[in-house]
């Protein structure tokens, strides 16, 4: 019996190391894009080191209609509570075309609003963007306070200064070069949080009482 709640604990501590601290899954609101030209796909993770450091990951897949082409040539989205004030690329930036951009509602994206933080192809030329059925991971190295504090849904929730009446957004890509010779602007919306360790520690007590009932049996 001993050597089952060795096996127990082990399988535990590999549940928890398999899960990303703050994670969420965005979606393209087609619905309310600019033209309903492009789409993606993004996963947005969060994990601080300590309050005033920390490290943002955006994983983006651009899925847009490939018979159409187009290209994602940039996304932005805000800095919770301001209480982010340096960002700089992290270690992983898996396209250099991109440069990264940081500036309190600076990030013009009319009709979504004024955004904090991004990553943006420059000049006209879209091809240097992220093709339809392509992927990129970003991970931006944050400094700030309380960004312990913080997590996935922080961001979810910080939304851009609204410009020409429009709501705030959390998030919003945009879209150059289609073979229709088109453009969009496609905002976000979140799916449910990926479950953090936190919750899988949860699970434990429960997991023990059931070997303890078994075990009287």
């Amino acid at each position: 019996m001993k050597g089952y709640w060795v096996v127990l604990g082990a399988v535990v501590l590999l549940m928890m190391s398999a899960l990303p601290a703050h994670a969420v899954v965005i979606y393209g609101d087609v619905a309310d894009s600019e033209s309903g030209l492009g789409n993606f796909q993004a996963i947005l993770t969060y994990a601080y080191n300590s309050a005033t450091s920390a490290l943002l990951s955006i994983d983006i897949t651009n899925t847009s209609d490939a018979a159409n082409g187009g290209y994602l040539v940039g996304f932005s989205f805000n800095n919770p509570g301001n209480l982010i004030s340096g960002v700089t690329k992290g270690s992983v930036w898996e396209d250099a075309d991109f440069t990264l951009q940081f500036t309190n509602n600076g990030i013009n994206n009319p009709p979504n609003g004024k955004f904090d933080v991004g990553a943006l192809v420059p000049g006209g030329d879209p091809k240097p963007g992220i093709a339809a059925g392509g992927s990129a991971v970003f991970q931006f190295s944050l400094t700030g306070t309380a960004l312990n504090t913080l997590s996935d849904l922080s961001f979810v929730n910080a939304l851009s200064v609204p410009t020409g009446g429009n709501d705030g957004e959390f998030f919003v890509t945009r879209f150059k070069g289609f073979n229709n010779g088109g453009s969009d602007k496609v905002p976000g919306t979140p799916t449910n949080p990926v479950p953090e360790p936190a919750s899988v520690v949860l699970l434990v007590p429960a997991l023990l009482g059931l070997l303890g009932l078994k075990r009287k049996k």
